[in-house]
């Protein structure tokens, strides 16, 4: 039987935090300190990166918390009806639903505008790793142990192979590879995308083009100039998806636009969404979100429109559009196409963006570290050239820096949330059809039953060749990029990008804060968990380095 552990304090840096196993407010740590409170799901108003300017996160909170107060389960009095949330509730096979806070609790538990995000009524060790909260009309399950997630995707793998959509993305993004339903379909999409683009044969054909956007970021880095090393690696990686999907880099005037489209995306399905709570309402659209998304996507499908035309390059577009004219047995169509390409630069540049800020972070927080990842990259590749990528399988300590990062900050911390095509009972517990499943990816990665001294940055930890560590989350203890039949398809390319522009940032340059600035850790999440407060680094160039410019 799952056994739950009582909440612990430790030490991370210069801020103390509550580890509250094994699931928190879903997955967060609470800072002690109340500056805290000033740093929470911020709205994204327009900033430097040119992040739109919309309605706040913390509008559409107060939207939906308010909604949530009016209408079932939780009663206009305060009264909290009868929910599988409260513990009392049984399905039809008199099976209980998985233990949890009531209703009235779980709107608390999940309300991004609560400062202590994470709120002790949702990790209360009575609940154990099977978490039930009843958020609005839909029940949602949080899984918090490898135990339970061992159990959950080795004997209900199947009933487990749907995403949850958010109700924003039903109708724009249905086509793609994320939130398609798992079937005939679904198995095409990531049949061709593996094999055209992301098998080792594809990701070394297309090894030129990463080098050359890296190598040109480096080179346009000025020293002692304060760089937002978010929209630094951002660009990158944009430049490098685009370049793989169309095969050549869009106009400056087409990327401006896309990454407008990206940006506004993303942004949009982070934002708390009524429509997600109560389904039954969703048409109303109360908050606008499914319209301007699908406005969004008008514009993106102009953009799109105008590379398949063209058909130039030698990229991704060119494979899929010649699935197209042969009218393959896969039965694609351009919607698919479409969604395919945007689920694609979507997942690859705020994923690998938070990656490598985070890892910039905390090297900067640890010195040592630093240290050492500089001197395996002297030892391998010298004073006299630039990092490729043939390198970076010489570089075990880095491998470890990037494994401890998504450790420390898994980039989706609760993973893409799961919908059961059939009830199923897992550890005593009926997980109905329908419902919402979540892995608390976040928590699991720093149990301190599974991980000595879980809340420090120890990269050694991943030198052992311990294969308990892998990205393919076999034994459910390190899972940064899923397991199960929707596992992320990008992991080979995610890992080289992540690692070849650490490599390079450091081999090139000494990192240091601006004068009066002040590194933290603190955490906001969306779909990907980001720094609150984006990291700013001047570069030094290194001494021994040659004229960066007459290497690239």
């Amino acid at each position: 039987m799952w056994e739950a552990r009582p909440c612990t304090q430790r030490l991370w840096g210069h801020k103390r935090l509550r580890y509250e196993p094994p699931f928190g407010n879903w997955i967060r740590a609470s800072l002690i300190d109340d500056d805290r409170k000033n740093l929470s799901f911020k709205g994204n108003r327009l900033n430097q990166n040119g992040s739109p300017k919309h309605q706040s996160q913390e509008d559409a909170t107060g939207i939906v918390e308010t909604l949530a107060l009016i209408l079932p389960p939780v009663a206009r009095t305060g009264e909290v009806t009868r929910s599988p949330s409260d513990g009392g509730a049984a399905a039809e096979d008199g099976r209980p639903y998985p233990l949890g806070p009531s209703a009235f609790h779980s709107l608390e538990v999940s309300s991004p505008s609560n400062p202590n995000c994470t709120s002790t009524s949702a990790a209360s060790p009575t609940h154990g790793p099977v978490l039930s909260l009843r958020l609005g009309s839909k029940l949602h399950v949080v899984l918090s142990s490898p135990a339970a997630v061992r159990e959950a995707f080795k004997d209900h793998d199947e009933a487990l192979a749907n995403h949850d959509p958010p109700a924003c993305s039903a109708d724009a993004l249905r086509h793609n590879m994320v939130w398609c339903p798992h079937g005939p379909l679904w198995r095409s999409l990531r049949k061709v995308t593996v094999r055209e683009l992301l098998s080792v044969s594809g990701i070394e054909a297309v090894s030129h083009l990463r080098c050359r956007e890296v190598q040109q970021t480096v080179s346009g880095l000025r020293a002692g100039e304060p760089v937002a090393v978010r929209d630094l690696v951002f660009t990158t990686v944009f430049h490098v998806m685009t370049g793989m999907l169309w095969g050549v880099t869009p106009s400056d005037d087409a990327a401006s636009q896309f990454r407008k489209v990206i940006q506004e995306s993303i942004w949009m399905l982070s934002v708390p969404n009524v429509s997600d709570f109560f389904p039954k309402i969703a048409a109303l659209d109360l908050q606008g979100l499914s319209r301007r998304m699908k406005e969004l996507y008008e514009r993106y499908t102009l953009l799109f429109a105008k590379f398949a035309e063209e058909k130039h390059g030698e990229g991704f577009l060119k494979v899929m559009m010649q699935v197209l004219e042969k009218d393959d047995k896969e039965s694609f169509t351009l919607d698919n196409d479409k969604g395919l390409f945007l689920d694609l630069v979507m997942a690859g540049t705020d994923t690998s963006t938070s990656a490598v800020e985070w890892a910039m972070s905390e090297l900067m927080c640890n010195p040592e570290a630093m240290k050492r990842v500089r001197n395996e990259l002297d030892a391998v590749v010298g004073k006299g050239r630039l990092v490729e990528e043939s390198d970076l399988p010489k570089l075990p300590y880095l491998c470890a820096v990037m494994k401890e990062t998504l450790r420390l900050h898994p980039v989706i911390p609760l993973l893409v949330p799961h919908s059961p095509s059939s009830t199923f009972v897992l550890g005593g517990y009926t997980i109905p059809k329908g419902s919402k499943v979540f892995i608390n990816v976040w928590a699991i990665h720093r149990d301190p039953a599974l991980w000595e001294d879980p809340l420090q940055f120890r990269p050694e930890r991943f030198l052992q060749g311990n294969q308990n560590y892998d990205f393919r989350g076999n034994t459910c203890i390190y899972l940064p990029f899923g397991l199960g039949r929707r596992i992320c398809v990008a992991i080979s390319l995610s890992q080289r990008m992540i690692m070849y522009m650490l490599a390079s940032f450091l081999h090139c340059f000494d990192w240091e804060l601006p004068e009066g600035h002040e590194l933290e850790l603190s955490e906001v999440f969306g779909i990907v968990l980001k720094k609150a407060r984006p990291l700013v680094l001047i570069p030094r160039a290194r001494n021994h380095q040659l004229d960066i410019r007459t290497l690239c």
